[in-house]
């Protein structure tokens, strides 16, 4: 519904440093995870991430009732080091891209084979 909360849970099959982006209803790309909350991107098998959670912040459905994507992706490396600022860019922030498949992009030329994708697509009725 407009205006509610997201609430997920990452749960990788193997350990996993994991990168989460939302694209909004303006088309904008932010990266969400890892955070200034929770900087480490690594989630345990058997711990799985909970975002929010105890993070100070929230997503939240636009009002507008426009479509928005949620995209994770995991890999068995960190690899934070190795994307263009511009997929990585601050927390929070409008990155200078044009979509979550700029970023799918980048993850797969620069972080290599054994990366995994998940999408969630936030839509209304």
């Amino acid at each position: 519904k407009p205006g509610e909360r997201i609430r997920l849970r990452v749960t990788p099959s193997r350990d996993a440093h994991v990168y989460c982006y939302l694209q909004d209803e303006a088309r904008r790309v932010v990266r969400f995870y890892p955070n200034r909350f929770n900087r480490s991107a690594l989630v345990r098998a058997d711990a799985p991430l909970q975002i929010p959670g105890r993070m100070g912040f929230e997503l939240v459905a636009n009002t507008r009732r426009v479509t928005e994507t949620i995209a994770c992706f995991a890999s068995e490396r960190d690899v934070a080091g190795e994307l263009p600022a511009a997929v990585y860019g601050s927390d929070f922030a409008k990155l200078p891209v044009a979509s979550l498949d700029d970023v799918r992009s980048a993850f797969a030329r620069d972080a290599g084979e054994g990366v995994a994708q998940a999408r969630l697509r936030i839509a209304f009725r």
